[in-house]
C-alpha cells in the first residue's frame, strides 16, 4: 500500500537501501518498469533521485 508523505519523513525510510521499481513509458506511453538495487539522492529540494543503467540491460 503506497502513503504519501513529506519527504523528511520519506527519507528515513531510503536506508537501509531499498529495492526501487523504475518506470519508463515509450512514445506511445507503454510501460518498461526495471528492478533497481542501487539509487542515490540527489536533491531534496525538489525531491529527486539518480539511477544508473547499463545500455545491456535494456529498459527504455
Amino acid at each position: 500500500m503506497q502513503k504519501q508523505v513529506e519527504f523528511n519523513q520519506a527519507i528515513k525510510t531510503k536506508y537501509p537501501e531499498q529495492i526501487v521499481i523504475a518506470t519508463a513509458r515509450d512514445k506511445n506511453g507503454k510501460a518498461n518498469p526495471v528492478t533497481i538495487g542501487w539509487t542515490m539522492i540527489v536533491s531534496s529540494n525538489p525531491p529527486m533521485i539518480a539511477i544508473a543503467l547499463v545500455p545491456r540491460n535494456i529498459c527504455f
